[in-house]
Parts: C-alpha cells; sequence; structure tokens
C-alpha cells in the first residue's frame, strides 16, 4: 500500500467476523473463558491464595477494615466537637443569666 492513504482507502467499510457489536461481545466472552480455563486448570492454575479472586478478596477487606476505621474517627471527632459545642452553649448561658 503505497502512502499517503486515497481517500477510498482510508474510508472502507471494515469487515467484522460476525458482526459488529458481535464481535465485541465474542471478544469478551473469549475473554472470559480464556481467564476462567487459566484459573480453574490443574497445569496451570495459580498456587493456593495467589489467584485473581482472593487478591480482590484481599484488597476490598482492606479497603473495608480502613474505611470502618476512618468511618469511627470521623464518628468521634464529631461527638467531640458537638460536646464541645453544647458546653460553650451552656457556658454562654450561664453567664447570660
Amino acid at each position: 500500500m503505497s502512502y499517503p492513504m486515497k481517500w477510498a482507502q482510508a474510508f472502507a467499510p471494515r469487515t467484522y467476523v460476525l458482526g459488529r457489536r458481535a464481535d465485541f461481545m465474542l471478544g469478551i466472552a473469549t475473554g472470559c473463558l480464556a481467564f476462567y480455563m487459566n484459573e480453574h486448570n490443574p497445569r496451570t492454575a495459580p498456587a493456593p491464595g495467589e489467584s485473581l479472586y482472593e487478591a480482590v478478596g484481599w484488597r476490598v477487606r482492606t479497603w473495608r477494615e480502613e474505611w470502618s476505621r476512618t468511618y469511627a474517627e470521623r464518628q468521634q471527632r464529631n461527638l467531640e466537637r458537638d460536646l464541645a459545642r453544647e458546653r460553650e452553649a451552656s457556658l454562654r448561658e450561664e453567664q447570660g443569666k
């Protein structure tokens, strides 16, 4: 093919195996099947504790623990702030009387 391409060559219709959308779905399905077979085939399976499922589960657990810890810290700070505001308000009331 000589460069630069002619206008008609640049806009030539694309060819598909099954169809415009079916090729996309075939690619996704093939990738999922290949991943499943790689994870579950005895010859190619990862060692126990090293599969993608376990890695994702570990990551989600750590995120949840971190979030719950930071959530508890935020709740504690908010509680302390509210108590301090209530104390200040009661002191102002006492001073005003």
